[in-house]
């Protein structure tokens, strides 16, 4: 176990820089040697081990996509000692970021919350950097409290005076996140630019992520054709990487695009195969927008039968369902075409059909949600799965 610790903190810090070709390489060779160390680590009850491998693979886990995997040896590894440590920091800061990409905010709040009184209490260097960064990436999603971003712009320049691109990327990801939420797209969109250009002059994977939002940002701010431009060039990205868990978000930053552009056939299409994507890979938040998309009443023809609008509305209905569920809202031009789709579907539906509809859509399990998107986008109607 103690060779393959060395070997996964070894490899851990070229994943943030200009070699993670080679650090990716060598972990996906050794990973079936990592994990049985990991899980033997467990199986004896060796804390110390089993939280410094898992602290040791959390950039991994994240670039690979290995979400549900991460998030189920950083609980073991936590669970076999509380003892206050750097170590036990670092693992409980791996838990939330599983968490968080995986589309539950609430865990990875509960984690961060740890993390931070350990921190407070024995202090760490790396930990007063990242902790409050992990906190702000949760705060990014309550948009209807203030967003205070002065602790992640003081963490900046610590980030950059260690040469740490990959962690500055991430505080200005967060930044551009948390304005996003808040409709500040002109400042989410310099900051996302800012990250696209770190990643981009460091040849490095993740720059998937500020691709796609920084392509979205500019829809959003009118220029469709060149935020579709970046869209694609990220799902070009994750087609070649094989990394399903972002292709399904990737896919609905695109249909977010095509409908911003009122090209609502061509978002549907997206939408649906995001929503398909995101059910293999298991990702909850692409799976939750991708369901609103399809549930849109906005293009849908004064012939349309009461049986497709009542099944738009159970999709709309368990969107929201899930929003509580994860903590993750809809981004605002989002919420603002959620709440016209429900009112147009209220108006044609009249009161009773539709709160009967919106009633039947929050008790659809995420499943039935989605057989029932996927037939209406097929041509079926049916107003109850």
């Amino acid at each position: 176990a103690e060779h393959f610790l060395i070997v996964a903190e070894g490899a851990e810090p070229s994943l943030r820089g200009s070699a993670v070709a080679a650090g990716l390489a060598r972990l996906d060779a050794a990973l079936p040697d990592l994990y049985a160390a990991l899980r033997w680590a467990v199986a004896e009850r060796e804390p110390r081990t089993a939280v410094r491998l898992t602290g040791a693979l959390w950039v991994f886990w994240l670039m690979r996509g290995r979400l549900a995997e991460g998030r189920e040896m950083a609980e073991a590894s936590l669970a076999l000692d509380g003892a206050p440590s750097p170590e036990r920091i670092r693992a409980l800061v791996t838990l939330s970021f599983m968490c968080w990409f995986g589309g539950d905010v609430p865990a990875a709040l509960a984690a961060l919350r740890e993390a931070f009184q350990l921190t407070e209490a024995i202090g760490d260097d790396w930990a007063w950097a990242t902790t409050p960064l992990g906190l702000a990436a949760v705060e990014m999603f309550r948009s209807e409290e203030p967003f205070v971003p002065l602790r992640v712009e003081e963490l900046l320049p610590s980030f950059r005076r260690a040469g740490d691109d990959w962690m500055t990327c991430q505080a200005l990801q967060t930044l551009g996140g948390a304005a996003w939420y808040r409709g500040q797209y002109d400042r989410a969109e310099r900051a996302f630019a800012d990250a696209m250009a770190l990643y981009r002059a460091a040849g490095h994977p993740t720059l998937m992520a500020s691709l796609l939002a920084h392509g979205l940002m500019l829809a959003l701010v009118g220029h469709l054709d060149a935020g579709a431009a970046e869209v694609d060039e990220a799902i070009a990205r994750t087609y070649e990487a094989g990394d399903l868990v972002d292709l399904g978000l990737a896919l609905c930053h695109r249909a977010a695009v095509a409908r911003y552009g009122g090209h609502h056939d061509v978002a549907r299409r997206y939408y649906a195969q995001a929503l398909r994507t995101s059910r293999d890979a298991g990702r909850g938040w692409a799976m939750q927008w991708a369901l609103d998309g399809l549930g849109s009443t906005e293009a849908l023809g004064l012939g349309v039968s009461p049986a497709r609008l009542e099944g738009c509305v159970q999709l709309l209905a368990r969107a929201e369902a899930m929003a509580r569920e994860t903590g993750i809202g809809l981004p605002p031009r989002e919420r603002q075409d959620h709440a016209k789709d429900l009112e147009r579907a209220r108006r044609r539906l009249g009161e009773r059909a539709f709160r009967a509809a919106f009633a039947r859509g929050q008790r659809l399990s995420v499943e039935e949600a989605t057989e029932l998107a996927l037939a209406l986008v097929a041509g079926g109607g049916a107003s109850s799965v």
